[in-house]
């Protein structure tokens, strides 16, 4: 990261004293079913960001920038949290069962076990062909699953319109290519 100027310093204190409630605020309005700790760590999230990209500039249009960051830092912190509720990785054994063994999982949609676990290899398909793209295409697709528009993903990587519009496209076709259409991975 490269250090900041003494007045862009100044410059970003001042705007986040100005306006660091008032992000929080429309962070709220615009993200629901969340609690106050996530939308904390998004706002927290954007303005991290923010002192890491000079060009965004502590204005009405950075304020902008800074807001739809925090939005979508919200809503990806939220489906996390909404997907893996505290305490599931570190679930105790059950009383009857050997030590360090966890407990069948709960089947909460009625689906069998087998199912689950057919999902489970294919999420990790998925993620192995995430891995195997390379670093900006991932990253560019990244952007694009979490909400972001291309406009927003351009601003966000400094790449020109054609070239997100390449790593997206490119990303697609290599994941297709791993995958196949269906999702499932070939071997």
């Amino acid at each position: 990261m490269r250090p900041t100027s003494p007045r862009r310093d100044e410059q970003i204190a001042a705007f986040y004293r100005d306006h660091a409630e008032r992000l929080e605020r429309v962070v709220r309005r615009r993200v629901h079913r969340v609690g106050d700790e996530v939308i904390e760590d998004a706002c927290h999230t954007a303005w991290a960001t923010l002192l890491r990209r000079p060009d965004i500039t502590p204005d009405s249009g950075g304020f902008a920038w800074l807001a739809t960051v925090a939005i979508h830092e919200a809503w990806r912190l939220g489906s996390i949290t909404h997907e893996q509720p505290a305490g599931t990785l570190t679930t105790p054994a059950a009383p009857d069962g050997d030590r360090g063994e966890l407990p069948e999982p709960r089947d909460t949609d009625r689906r069998r076990t087998d199912e689950h676990a057919l999902e489970r290899l294919e999420h990790d398909a998925r993620l192995q062909a995430m891995r195997a793209l390379k670093p900006r295409e991932r990253e560019a697709l990244y952007l694009k699953g979490l909400g972001y528009s291309y406009a927003e993903i351009m601003r966000l990587t400094g790449a020109t319109y054609t070239a997100v519009n390449r790593r997206i496209t490119e990303g697609r076709a290599a994941l297709r290519e791993q995958l196949g259409d269906d999702g499932a991975c070939r071997r």
